[in-house]
C-alpha cells in the first residue's frame, strides 16, 4: 500500500491552517510470485475511465414463444445432422445407385460389343478390305 498526500483547500473558518490528508491507495491487483509479490496500482487516468454501468440480462418476458423457438431450432438442427449422417451411410452401403444400374450397364456394353461386328461385316460386303473372323 502506498500513502498519497493530497492538499485540500482550507475551510472558511480555518483560513490560517492548511490541512493535509493522507489517503491509502489500494492496489489494483496483487501478483504473487515465487520470489515475492508485485502490487499494481492504477493511474489517475485509469480511475477516471472506469465504467460503473452494470450490464444486466433480462429474462424473456414471454416464456412460451421462447421455448417454442428454442425447441424448433434444436429440432431443425437435429434433423439436418440426421440427414447428413443418413446420406453418408447410404453412400457407404451403395443405396444411392439405381436398382438395375448394373444390368443396364451390362446391356449397353453388350450392344456396344456387338455393333463393331455388324459394321465390319457391312463394310466387307461394300467392298472394303476389312474382314472379321469369328471363332
Amino acid at each position: 500500500m502506498v500513502l498519497v498526500r493530497s492538499n485540500t483547500e482550507p475551510s472558511p473558518s480555518e483560513e490560517s491552517e492548511t490541512h493535509t490528508k493522507l489517503k491509502l491507495k489500494q492496489p489494483r491487483r496483487i501478483l504473487h510470485f515465487s520470489d515475492g509479490t508485485l502490487e499494481e496500482y492504477s493511474t489517475d487516468e485509469e480511475m477516471d475511465q472506469v465504467d460503473n454501468t452494470v450490464c444486466t440480462i433480462d429474462p424473456p418476458t414471454d416464456w412460451i414463444p421462447w421455448i417454442w423457438y428454442t425447441s424448433t431450432n434444436a429440432a431443425y438442427k437435429t434433423l439436418a445432422i440426421c440427414e447428413t449422417i443418413g446420406e453418408y451411410l447410404a453412400n457407404f452401403f451403395g443405396i444411392t445407385s439405381s436398382k438395375y444400374h448394373s444390368e443396364i450397364e451390362y446391356y449397353k456394353k453388350s450392344l456396344h460389343n456387338s455393333q463393331p461386328h455388324q459394321n465390319s461385316a457391312f463394310n466387307a460386303e461394300a467392298g472394303d478390305s476389312k474382314v472379321s473372323v469369328n471363332t
